[in-house]
């Protein structure tokens, strides 16, 4: 049973003192602290006693003996135990995840003792925990629990200054109450404690920088720099506050001088000086200071030459690009995944791509064989000549080495279907659905193949396939495909089946239009749940009040209900919005205006729907060929 809070008003005998003092021992005999609570409710209700039975009972006694002429030691120690008794008891709380019952004891803590500074510290993370239960806020708006949070762990702080638990969560709480004098306060002396502790150092650099006080920002980081040493990322810092806050270019770039001196022998400060000066826009002087390097640096030229080829890519300069491409992309030092970046970039490049020339890309498929990139490569710049062929022949040799690439599978499809070379386009399909079993695309197009070739069971198992595979992926495509087998299931008769798979893809997606359309239209024909079939075909309607096709099967259900006029208005809707002419829809037409009496006009629509008609029905025929008009 869930414990109950302290009432407000509850009358509860006051016990004998020499029992309520034995109950309070007992109780801290078995008191435990917070961090080494791991009691579930159930024990603990069986092991402790409950709030409502007992604390009454407690504040009232606590009244009781002070009403005696106890000593001051007496009563200390009998707020003391009580004190303790609270604190267990909101210690047990939070860890039954009770934070509202929490708080309320360690409030009681507070009224009991004043000057502990843990208590403060449990009610700040109670503060913090409402603030992340509460409506999320508006953007930089700050949460007033955070606000009463970063308070409370203020008083803790002042009252032990010592606790780095406490202070670093402080410097957080405050952080988010954007309270930043008293963030830098709890950096500080969390820095005199440990002052080997990166983090803080980085924190309280990164508030002087979010206050504007870029001076003390710099001083956080040479005393930063003092304790680790010269590195790359603490030079950037330093480099950033000079450049955005001071606007000091030139000691911004005196930065990296020093460690530059220091290290004579590492190029990375040196190459870091090289990004600073192209982000200041210097890139002459970021070039010649390369070439400095060059000399400086004889053993990291793979390196030099990778920051020359990238300040080239960055200015355009295809004539500076055609003096040190061959070096990069023949270094063995380089690895081929930056060769790779690189040189795709560079093909992206409309002023630039013409570096990348077939021979070099011949050449880095030649000095890389087994990796599948460089092929890509090499077929991406056969695809932009249009040689189609050997496109082919690199992408398959890319796929011998790499078989789970799925946009190079559909790029073969593609590739054969545009050929309309059918037999390498299937084994092709084959192939991907057998080295990628779990694209969903894959088993879709398999599925499509078959029902091209009149393999309507195979091509349903295919597409029941591709349904769970893409559920939980894309729900729209699920549900579109679930549409599709019903579909088939509909043009073999299987009505049962049919329904079922209609009602599974309206399961995927409620809100799937194709399924209105394609369902209400299967209703439609069958002559049987108009009603519904007519609500379905509304949403289509709706959804995409131009449709040609939706707009006709909302006509053919007016048609199928005796409601002719209405259909004569939405099927020449549909002949209006439809860019190509269906014979379906002049045949639905030309019935529509028979009903309506209209009959030289529906002989023209119905001649208008076979001479659409690739294959015309034998209706069709026998009203156009042999004049033989429907009863009416």
């Amino acid at each position: 049973m869930k414990p109950r809070e302290v009432p407000v008003d509850s009358d509860i005998l006051v016990f004998d003192i020499k029992i309520m003092n034995r109950l309070i021992r007992n109780i801290l005999l078995v008191a435990c602290p917070l961090a080494s609570v791991s009691v579930n409710a159930e024990m603990s209700e069986r092991v402790f006693p409950t709030t409502a039975e007992y604390t009454k009972e407690l504040e009232n006694k606590s009244d009781a003996l002070s009403s005696l002429a106890l000593s001051g030691s007496e009563k200390a120690e009998n707020d003391s135990m009580l004190y303790k008794y609270y604190y267990y008891e909101a210690s047990r709380y939070k860890a039954l995840a009770m934070v509202d019952s929490a708080y309320v004891y360690f409030k009681k803590c507070v009224e009991l003792d004043s000057t502990k500074s843990q208590q403060y510290a449990e009610l700040a993370q109670c503060h913090s925990y409402m603030a992340k239960k509460v409506t999320p806020m508006k953007e930089n708006e700050i949460s007033l629990w955070d606000v009463s949070a970063a308070a409370l762990m203020q008083k803790a702080v002042s009252l032990d200054s010592s606790n780095i638990n406490n202070l670093e969560m402080h410097v957080d709480l405050a952080l988010k109450a954007r309270d930043y004098k008293y963030a830098i306060q709890s950096l500080k002396r969390l820095l005199k404690l440990r002052p080997d502790k990166m983090e803080s150092y980085v924190l309280l650099a990164s508030t002087y920088q979010e206050i504007q006080k870029p001076y003390e920002a710099l001083e956080v980081w040479n005393q930063l720099e003092n304790v680790y040493g010269y590195t790359t990322g603490i030079t950037n810092q330093k480099f950033v506050i000079w450049v955005n806050y001071i606007k000091d270019n030139k000691k911004a770039l005196a930065e990296y001088d020093k460690p530059i001196k220091k290290y004579p022998y590492n190029s990375s400060f040196a190459l870091s000086k090289v990004l600073a000066y192209q982000k200041l826009g210097m890139n002459k002087s970021a070039e010649k200071y390369l070439f400095k390097c060059k000399k400086k640096y004889p053993n990291d030229i793979s390196k030099i030459n990778l920051e020359l080829l990238s300040l080239y890519m960055r200015v355009q300069s295809p004539k500076k690009i055609e003096g040190i491409i061959d070096a990069v992309l023949e270094d063995k030092n380089t690895e081929f995944d930056v060769k790779g970046m690189l040189v795709e970039e560079l093909q992206r490049d409309t002023i630039c791509s013409s570096v990348m020339t077939e021979k070099r890309l011949k050449k880095l498929v030649e000095l890389y064989p087994n990796e599948y990139f460089s092929y890509l490569l090499y077929a991406n710049f056969l695809l932009s000549s249009g040689r189609m062929d050997e496109t082919c022949q690199l992408l398959e040799a890319s796929l011998k080495l790499d078989s789970q690439q799925e946009v190079v599978w559909t790029m073969l499809m593609e590739f054969y279907s545009q050929k309309k070379d059918l037999s390498a386009l299937n084994s092709t399909l084959d192939r991907a659905v057998a080295a990628m079993p779990n694209v969903f695309e894959f088993r879709y197009r398999q599925g499509r193949w078959r029902l091209m070739n009149d393999d309507r069971p195979g091509a349903i198992e295919c597409f029941k396939v591709a349904v769970d595979l893409s559920r939980n992926i894309d729900m729209f495509k699920s549900a579109m495909i679930a549409c599709e087998i019903a579909d088939v299931y509909s043009f073999m008769n299987d009505t049962a089946s049919a329904t079922e798979w209609y009602e599974k893809s309206l399961t995927i997606d409620p809100n799937c239009i194709l399924t209105f359309n394609n369902y209400a239209y299967m209703l439609c024909i069958q002559g049987r749940d108009l009603d519904r079939a007519e609500a379905m075909s509304a949403k289509t309607i709706v959804a995409e009040p131009t449709n040609p096709v939706y707009l006709d099967t909302y006509a053919w259900i007016y048609y199928t209900k005796g409601s002719y006029l209405p259909a004569q208005l939405y099927i020449e809707q549909a002949i209006k919005n439809c860019p190509t002419p269906l014979g379906e829809i002049y045949e639905h037409y030309g019935f529509i205006l028979y009903k309506l009496g209209e009959e030289e006009k529906a002989k023209e629509a119905w001649k208008k729907a076979y001479e659409l008609y690739e294959m015309p029905s034998d209706e069709i025929k026998r009203i156009v060929e042999n004049g033989e008009l429907p009863e009416k």
